[in-house]
């Protein structure tokens, strides 16, 4: 990391947390990476909602608790299926470049 710079993460913030926020997994809530900032709102240990500059992504999963689609504000989705094989291609991209799909 550069001189001057500093990434900050905040794990588990109960305002960020749906349902039992008493369910402390050890997630980030909030990223502050290079100036920018990251926050995520969990259900459990499943990611919910992602927001980055401004944009908001909504995480849906299907009954056995896999990822199943994405939606964004303005509408558009991904489909993260994992019986449509989709999930693979989401995962490596995730993995590539770990940020919100916002």
């Amino acid at each position: 990391m550069r001189a001057g710079r500093e990434n900050t993460y905040t794990f588990d913030e109960p305002v960020k947390l749906i349902g039992d926020t008493t369910i402390r997994a050890g997630n980030v809530t909030t990223e502050v990476k290079n100036g920018q900032t990251h926050t995520m709102r969990y259900t459990g240990v499943q990611l919910t909602e992602a927001t980055a500059g401004g944009a908001t992504a909504k995480y849906w999963y299907d009954p056995l608790g896999n990822l199943d689609r994405i939606t964004t504000a303005t509408g558009s989705q991904a489909n993260c299926s994992p019986s449509t094989g989709s999930a693979t291609a989401w995962i490596v991209a995730w993995n590539a470049d770990p940020k919100p799909f916002v």
